[in-house]
């Protein structure tokens, strides 16, 4: 009772809801506006039994970013107006002058906001919920009102709290709102930053095995962008929860701390401006070196943008606690040198890798499980569904094969070069791993690397019977379940596919693929010819629902050109014509040569015209060799060439294929000769 009594105090209440209750009203004829009434103007369609997803939209923040934008901007100008006094001399001297402790205030004003921004989220639901019950009985909607109500009050207290804070923290309104938002969106974007900075610096990290998604909705303003697409979960609900309390009594400590004299500076603290300086510092360094990179290349230009852009963010933010540029004197230039120091210990550290990152691989012994792949997407996304072990390689010889080949990019790799390099190389590769050690404890490291120079431990890891289950899920699906087998052909439409339902058909098919991938040799897999199908396993619904294809009820393999039992026995059943392009499918092909690796990229965008330079292929024997040679275009980066369109009778081109001078027909070489 006595705790009740020296912090709500009905005076403070009640004046400053007088003075500020029309921004509760007018918040709740916003949000009546944009749920009851729509409700009510839909209620007609609705009625009928159409449309109803819009309702439901309406509560999964589905409607349009004007529920985001409410979230965003109303807690933000209720605390800036609620809290302007501290930016007020007069009434800043005024309001403390009363005989009311500091917290008194602090709470009385934080919990009017709160109920200001509360009551009129629960009168909605409230009457969205009446609505329901007169109107929509047959439709469950009633947890989507209460998840949409708490999900609000949420994000809008986080957000108002966010707001107080940074208005006892400064001392200038506009400076009071920048602010809130830096401060709810520095976490991702220094985090973000950081991880650019040292996926540069330092050889073999990868910023993406961090979990990019993780690191961004680590932001409540991001987390609320995206509501509609990820809701809260419980883990959510706590964090913020927890992150709203600590914030309250942050303030409230520091508004007992606040002193009054300062109250038109930027930074009331003085020690908070040490951290405002050398946090804008750092930022605009992470920020321009990182650019400075990708514009330029190379480590030489990243550090010269660290010292350009560190110096110019430290004279920026010095020039905003000061409010002056007046600013250039020793203990100006005593303050960067000290930052200057500390940032060239650390980088040089990095750089010259005395942690021993770079140069760490695990011992066999050491080694309990590895993720090998092209990225931590696979990675990520069986963490997410609780699948991760269906991407691990546990067998020693391929857990042998792993590390020695990382041995090997070791050896021969200068972590001073650049990566950039080869981008447009289909040699050139990224390969992910990620360590799982005995001892819990994981070790993730990525590279660029010409796989060329790899192929002792490539070609083994991908021929092995591991590696194919995990990239063919055919292999582990069970026939009995499969209901048909559908061919989608490559290159043009699928209007009449190829659909197999006879189950005896359909098991000797997924046998016969299961047995040519077995079998199948790296060159086999990873062939640059476009595959002539792929065959879709349409499944039972309930066959991988509790698997990584959960809501996924069909299976993809492919149907290489070199899988010659498979074509016999298309063949034999009388499907292959349907299965599969054919040459009268296409009325003409016309090749044209190339130059550069860059007119390969360009094959989708310029221009279909016929020159006299091009070479237009009838005869039906010759498009045949070409449809089962030409390369996908993607895949082929070579610097010289021949582009090829396939062209269907109603003069359109169907699709696209390349070649290298190496493995085009030697009817289309002897004409470019």
């Amino acid at each position: 009772m006595q705790l009740k009594t020296s912090l709500l105090n009905k005076g403070i209440l009640k004046n400053s809801f007088k003075r500020f209750y029309w921004m509760g009203v007018l918040y709740f004829i916003a949000l009546f506006l944009l749920f009851p009434l729509s409700i009510l103007l839909r209620l007609p369609v609705i009625i009928r039994g159409d449309r109803f997803y819009d309702i439901e939209g309406l509560f999964n923040f589905r409607t349009g970013p004007f529920q985001h934008f409410l979230i965003y901007i109303v807690p933000v100008l209720l605390a800036i107006l609620l809290f302007n006094y501290l930016q007020n001399k007069s009434a800043n001297d005024m309001i403390h002058s009363l005989p009311i402790k500091r917290s008194s205030l602090y709470a009385n004003h934080v919990l009017l906001g709160l109920l200001l921004l509360t009551i009129p989220v629960i009168l909605t639901a409230l009457i969205c919920w009446a609505l329901k019950v007169i109107y929509l009985t047959p439709y469950a909607i009633e947890l989507n009102i209460g998840v949409w109500a708490g999900t609000t009050i949420l994000m809008n207290s986080l957000i108002f709290l966010s707001t107080v804070f940074a208005g006892v923290v400064t001392g200038v309104s506009i400076a009071q709102g920048v602010l809130t938002y830096i401060v709810l969106l520095l976490p991702t974007g220094l985090l973000m930053l950081v991880t650019s900075n040292l996926e540069t610096l330092l050889f073999g990290f990868r910023s993406g095995f961090y979990n990019r998604d993780s690191i961004i909705r680590l932001s409540p303003l991001i987390k609320i962008a995206e509501l509609y697409r990820h809701p809260l979960t419980l883990k959510n609900v706590i964090g913020y929860i927890i992150f709203s309390v600590a914030i309250y009594f942050l303030g409230q400590y520091l508004y007992n701390k606040r002193k009054l004299e300062r109250g038109s500076q930027v930074i009331v603290f003085r020690t908070l401006n040490h951290l405002f300086k050398y946090g804008v510092t750092f930022s605009f360094m992470v920020l321009f070196g990182v650019y400075i990179y990708n514009v330029h290349g190379g480590k030489g230009w990243m550090l010269l943008g660290y010292l350009a852009a560190s110096l110019f963010g430290y004279i920026v933010a010095e020039a905003i606690i000061q409010k002056s540029v007046r600013i250039f004197n020793k203990k100006t230039f005593r303050g960067y040198l000290t930052y200057f120091a500390l940032m060239t210990i650390v980088l040089v550290t990095i750089l010259f890798d005395f942690t021993g990152y770079t140069s760490r691989v695990p011992q066999l012994d050491e080694i309990e499980a590895v993720y090998f792949n092209n990225g931590f997407y696979a990675y990520h996304s069986g963490q997410y569904n609780n699948t991760l072990n269906r991407q691990l390689y546990i067998t020693p010889d391929n857990i042998e094969i792993i590390q020695g080949l990382h041995q090997k990019i070791l050896k021969e790799s200068n972590s001073w070069s650049n990566e950039n390099v080869g981008y447009y190389n289909p040699d050139i590769i990224e390969i992910s791993l990620v360590y799982h050690l005995q001892n819990g404890k994981k070790i993730a490291r990525g590279y660029r690397i010409d796989q060329k120079n790899y192929e002792e431990y490539i070609k083994p890891l991908r021929e092995s019977l591991e590696d194919k289950v995990m990239k063919y899920d055919v292999l582990s699906a069970d026939t009995s379940k499969v209901e048909k087998l559908t061919f989608e052909k490559v290159g043009v439409s699928n209007n009449d596919r190829l659909t197999i339902v006879d189950p005896v058909e359909i098991q000797e098919a997924i046998e016969i693929i299961k047995q040519e991938i077995r079998n199948a040799d790296y060159d086999d897999l990873y062939d640059m010819r476009e595959p002539w199908a792929y065959l879709d396993l349409m499944l039972e619904d309930d066959q991988y629902s509790n698997s990584y294809r959960r809501n996924i009820n069909f299976l993809r393999a492919p149907w290489h050109k070199n899988f010659e039992k498979f074509e016999a026995w298309l063949q034999e059943k009388g499907y292959l014509e349907r299965a599969r392009v054919m040459p009268e499918e296409i009325s003409y092909v016309l090749v044209e040569e190339i130059e550069s690796g860059e007119d390969f990229h360009n094959i989708y965008t310029v221009e279909f015209i016929e020159t006299d330079k091009s070479l237009k292929v009838i005869d039906k024997e010759e498009i045949e060799e070409i449809l089962l040679s030409y390369y996908t275009p993607w895949r082929n980066n070579r610097s010289n060439g021949y582009t090829v369109r396939f062209v269907n009778e109603r003069n359109e081109v169907s699709f696209f294929g390349t070649y290298d001078t190496d493995n085009a027909p030697s009817f289309i070489k002897n004409y470019f000769q």
